[in-house]
């Protein structure tokens, strides 16, 4: 069982919105303050109800954690108004930065104090807004870029009527929806504070760790094994919390490949346009706030989890000192597999993008590091010539009639990305559009279930179907790696020219794999000719 595999399974909603969320404009309200002793707080209308777009939803059932829909008072028993005659509400202030970023700061999209410049900005909290302005707080830094400061907020300690609010509806809630709106707001809001530290492109590959954390929701106990393992292979490890929000936001912008245990390190991404998300939970679930954000971002994600028992969760009882702090503590029974993966994750990923801009594959070494190329020259033209090709195969596993995902796509996942149905000799194969230079296949092999499926199989390559040639046979029952260990390869001696590969089961069952890398140039270039457009 692979330490490491791709999920699609979900929790919450994604819904993605490409309108403008809305902007209500309110006429004698009630405020109502947190910590009231007679009634729930947030904004209300006359007839006592609660105004819905004020409030804080969460999760996929917000009925379950709904807040009190009636106030506690009658509109006649509140006397006293605002001073102000226009306030603009914010919400509730969520000290937790993933909530602020999402729940507190996706109220401040609108151009309402472009409107009402004047108006104050009435919040709800449990502190003061001097407390969020503190040496220690991210929010002054947040507010500074909207040319917010301190004066420009308010909050009451008993219950106001209010003669006009501005009430920006949230363009993010929590494990439902997100607006567009919010991601290109977020984008001019990181480019207004790091601007000045992005635009510094860097290839080599991130992990985020959260091994120097004090206290949190979650953390990996031995996670500092992950660390050394991915650090000896070149990928830089980096501990959010020592970095400033401006940093942060700039390692996102800066670095394409950056990947770590699902945490709030990751909702900072909101703030730059994103081509690559690589994050790992730890179980098979990813929660759909990091779905939206990716979404309404644009990016491609891949949510990598740890199967059923590959994670054990400490008993805080029997373990007060490392739990100490936190929600939950997590330890790996194999950390040294789920670094491994990684390494490969990464690896295949810059090398498909690397073939995708037609750049060199360089062979013998993780992509991102300078040596331990076999032969530089060599190297020099070659890609994976299979990205993205079209795919064809023998049968269609019935559980899977849409084969939307496919093992040319890029990725590797360590589950399956085609699966015939039970046959004789089933075989799968890909067309590369023209005649190419093939110096290497990989194939790699699925490793959630049923690895040994490949055990038996054949490797052919032709100019098309008709005079395909078997370049390799395996017979033998070792089983071929994939994202947990190595993959089965073959080499030629000197480059064979082709368009199609095929790789057929030697066994009378389903057939299935990961990816297939064909590493080669296009016959009509010369490695020179390649060499000179990178």
């Amino acid at each position: 069982m692979s330490s490491i595999c791709k999920t699609n399974t979900v929790y919450g909603e994604t819904v993605i919105l490409d309108s403008e969320p809305a902007l209500l404009d309110l006429c004698d309200v009630v405020y109502v303050p947190e910590l009231d002793s007679n009634s729930s707080s947030g904004i209300f209308d006359q007839g006592r109800k609660r105004i819905l777009q004020s409030a804080y939803f969460r999760g996929p059932n917000p009925e379950e954690v709904a807040p009190p829909l009636i106030m506690g008072y009658r509109y006649g028993d509140i006397n006293e108004y605002a001073p102000d005659e226009v306030y603009i509400y914010c919400g509730f202030i969520h000290s937790h930065f993933g909530h602020f970023l999402l729940s507190t700061f996706s109220r401040f999209w609108s151009a309402a104090r472009e409107r009402f410049p004047h108006a104050k900005i009435l919040y709800s909290s449990h502190q003061s807004m001097e407390f969020w302005f503190g040496d220690n707080s991210f929010m002054p830094k947040l507010f500074g870029a909207l040319n917010l400061s301190l004066d420009d907020f308010v909050c009451f300690s008993s219950p106001r009527k209010i003669r006009r609010l501005i009430l920006p509806a949230p363009a993010f809630e929590e494990a439902n929806f997100a607006y567009r709106r919010y991601a290109t707001f977020c984008h001019e809001v990181g480019r207004k504070l790091a601007g000045a530290l992005m635009d510094k492109p860097d290839l080599r590959p991130v992990y985020l760790s959260k091994s120097k954390l004090q206290s949190g929701v979650r953390r990996l106990i031995n996670e500092d094994v992950i660390c050394d393992r991915l650090e000896a292979n070149g990928v830089e490890i980096v501990y959010p919390e020592t970095l400033s929000l401006e940093e942060q936001i700039a390692l996102w912008a800066n670095r394409p490949y950056v990947t770590g245990f699902v945490g709030s390190a990751f909702h900072t991404s909101i703030f730059v346009p994103r081509d690559h998300v690589f994050m790992i939970n730890y179980n098979m679930t990813t929660y759909s706030n990091f779905c939206l954000i990716d979404q309404v971002n644009n990016a491609q994600a891949d949510y990598y989890g740890i199967p059923q028992g590959g994670m054990t969760i400490l008993d805080p009882e029997k373990n007060p000192e490392q739990t100490q702090g936190f929600t939950e503590v997590c330890m790996a029974a194999d950390p040294i597999g789920i670094a491994d993966g990684i390494l490969r994750i990464f690896d295949y990923k810059i090398r498909a993008d690397s073939s995708r801009a037609h750049k060199r594959v360089v062979l013998g070494a993780f992509q991102w590091q300078k040596q331990g190329a076999e032969n530089e020259a060599d190297a020099a033209a070659l890609r994976n010539v299979a990205i993205d090709k079209k795919t064809r195969q023998s049968s269609l596993h019935p559980w899977i009639p849409d084969q939307t995902i496919n093992a040319t796509s890029g990725t590797l996942t360590g589950t399956f990305q085609f699966h015939t149905d039970t046959e004789k000799n089933p075989w799968w194969e890909v067309d590369l559009d023209e005649p190419c230079r093939i110096k290497s296949i990989r194939l790699f092999n699925r490793c959630d279930s049923a690895p040994e499926r490949c055990n038996r199989l054949r490797i052919e390559v032709g100019m098309d179907e008709n005079s395909l040639k078997i370049v390799l046979e395996k017979q033998d029952a070792r089983v071929i790696g994939g994202v947990d260990g190595m993959p089965l390869e073959w080499q030629a001696s000197e480059p064979l020219v082709g368009r199609v590969i095929r790789i057929t089961s030697l066994a009378d069952d389903y057939f299935h794999l990961d990816q297939v890398e064909v590493l080669g140039w296009s016959a009509s270039e010369t490695e020179n000719s390649v060499e000179n457009t990178n």
